[in-house]
């Protein structure tokens, strides 16, 4: 193989060796599908928010400092919002309304918090391989949270905005997103394994393989003679 490669280098050797990219790319796309339809765990999202501020609000005194400090303080109340007296707290509930969870720390794994677009809304998403359990995971973080931190922080106004409705689809694994990926990766190995091959591919085949290696055009060549 030349030491100087070009992008039509590239091509060429792609194509004399497309047969290794379509297996690589079947066998790749064919795994990822199979693995997220068969095998990986279904994990169902329950998404709910509550709103809280930092102190009580005059709707007609309200100013844009007023809500860019409210916003800042969101970040704090997601602090809170995973601390252990508050998911403890959660933790009870679940367990008298009949779920079986063993930690804090076991249903703060299942929950994630985030500020809706930079408000004073902070968004739940609770994620369970049972969607009930993950509805009402949701739901007792917004029984519980607001309040609770209302009672930390000593100020401010909380109240749900959204409650954690049932999810009826999986939104994990993406099936069609997996198999995508199991695509690319396929073709981008078969890539290299055709690369990897006429890289170690030392004899020299067409004519111009030794102009290119040595700068001197060929005159002619000797035929192989079979006996």
């Amino acid at each position: 193989m030349s030491d100087n490669i070009n992008i039509l280098d590239i091509l060429k050797m792609c194509l004399k060796w497309w047969w290794i990219i379509v297996i690589t790319a079947v066998v790749g796309a064919g795994s990822m599908y199979t693995y997220s339809e068969y095998f990986a765990d279904e994990i169902y999202v329950s998404k709910g928010s509550f709103y809280i501020s930092s102190a009580e609000i005059d709707l007609e005194k309200i100013t844009l400092s007023t809500l860019n400090a409210n916003a800042r303080f969101s970040e704090t109340y997601i602090e809170l919002a995973k601390s252990d007296s508050v998911l403890e707290q959660v933790r009870q509930k679940l367990i008298n309304d009949g779920y079986n969870i063993a930690s804090a720390g076991v249903l703060r794994s299942n929950l994630s918090f985030s500020v809706k677009n930079e408000t004073e809304v902070l968004e739940v998403s609770a994620s369970n391989r049972n969607p009930e359990l993950a509805q009402a995971i949701t739901n007792a973080v917004l029984d519980v949270a607001p309040q609770k931190i209302k009672e930390i922080v000593k100020a401010g106004e909380a109240a749900v905005v959204d409650k954690g409705k049932l999810p009826i689809l999986p939104s994990y694994p993406n099936v069609m997103r997996n198999t995508a990926l199991g695509l690319f990766m396929g073709v981008v190995i078969g890539c290299a394994l055709a690369f990897l091959i006429e890289f170690f591919d030392l004899r020299i085949k067409p004519d111009n393989d030794l102009e290119q290696m040595y700068g001197i055009p060929v005159i002619g060549n000797i035929p192989e003679i079979r006996k």
